[in-house]
């Protein structure tokens, strides 16, 4: 006869298993099937997306980049030729209204020239003082500054 386990009583011609069961909390259990199933989980996205990442010589990249260069030397010359454009026509209205205030002064001098002020009267005056003209606006300046306009428009289309 064969001898019997000093552990549980139970031999193996009594058909029960060699590994006690009894003593594992199904807690434990449930806990390592989770970390190898983990593990199984982990391993397989690590593969699948090494599977996609090989190396290739994309030929279509370099052209994409070739052109977004071309595009940016482009874009800068485009930008410096508005800036001058710019430049130029703020230096322009700059003397016009140079010119325009350098007439109007002129036109201001000719005024008082024609109409010389009267002489105060002694004692403080008895009226009001008379009120300033208001100057007349420039409708050649106006003009002037819409074909402006229109040039800067015309070279940006």
């Amino acid at each position: 006869m064969a001898e019997k386990d000093s552990r549980n009583g139970a031999g193996p011609e009594d058909g029960v298993d060699a590994i006690p069961v009894s003593g594992i909390k199904p807690l434990w259990l449930g806990l390592g099937a989770g970390v190898v199933l983990l593990g199984v989980l982990v391993t397989a996205v690590v593969k699948m997306s090494n599977r996609g990442h090989t190396p290739k010589h994309d030929d279509t990249s370099e052209q994409a980049a070739l052109q977004e260069a071309e595009q940016k030397s482009e874009d800068a010359k485009e930008q410096k030729e508005h800036l001058l454009t710019t430049q130029r026509s703020l230096a322009r209205l700059a003397e016009e209204q140079k010119a325009a205030a350098a007439a109007s002064a002129a036109a201001a001098a000719q005024a008082e020239q024609a109409h010389p002020v009267a002489a105060a009267p002694v004692g403080g005056g008895a009226g009001p003082a008379p009120a300033a003209a208001k100057p007349k606006p420039n409708p050649k300046a106006a003009s002037k500054l819409d074909s402006i306009g229109d040039d800067i428009a015309g070279q940006l289309k």
